[in-house]
């Protein structure tokens, strides 16, 4: 067997994990800049940017899952 390349069900495993984690940090992030705490920072002038960071992030993994999911096959 040659493991060079990835076998398909494993891509296909690896990039339902990545859309999940990422759907996932998205929801998190969201939840994060909406919070009371943020929101209080936000008054006294300092920014959380955890939220966004973690948007980011997930937007990223889900992005890449979407493309190894629905990508060519080889």
């Amino acid at each position: 067997m040659n493991h060079k390349y990835l076998n398909m069900d494993t891509k296909r495993m690896l990039s339902i994990v990545l859309l999940v984690i990422g759907i996932l940090l998205i929801g998190f992030g969201v939840n994060s800049m909406n919070s009371t705490g943020s929101e209080i920072a936000e008054i006294f002038g300092q920014e959380d940017t955890s939220g966004m960071f973690s948007v980011g992030v997930g937007a990223l993994l889900a992005i890449v899952g979407v493309v190894l999911l629905v990508g060519k096959k080889r």
